[in-house]
């Protein structure tokens, strides 16, 4: 009798959390691109405001906005145009995932690619 009581509760518990996590609703609908634009940061103002008149409402940072200073831009032109903003980490992947010591498939194919265009200029 316990164990039955116990798991009645139980479910009764699951059932309301469930129940009150149904309800979410979004202020928005997340609509972006890949892509930032690669523009100047002096230009972000104007790109922002086009991005916003097309209904897009996120920006996905990461090309257009590279370093602290851009960053810092991008989320200020973002605000002013009522976008919402996922911006670029600036570089801080740990140290494991970096590829300084040259090892790594993404420098192979970087190398590889360098050398290819270094031996069609001709």
């Amino acid at each position: 009798a316990n164990t039955l009581t116990g798991t009645l509760i139980v479910v009764a518990l699951l059932q309301g959390v469930l129940k009150a996590h149904a309800i979410w609703r979004p202020d928005r609908y997340m609509i972006s691109f890949w892509v930032d634009p690669i523009v100047d940061p002096s230009e972000f103002p104007v790109e922002y405001e086009r991005i916003a008149a097309a209904n897009f409402t996120v920006v996905l940072g990461g090309f257009g906005a590279r370093d602290p200073a851009s960053v810092t831009q991008q989320l200020k032109a973002c605000e002013l145009a009522g976008l919402k903003c996922i911006p670029s980490s600036c570089e801080s992947l740990p140290k494991s995932m970096s590829d300084e010591d040259g090892s790594s498939t993404h420098h192979r194919l970087y190398k590889a690619v360098q050398d290819n265009n270094n031996n069609n200029i001709n």
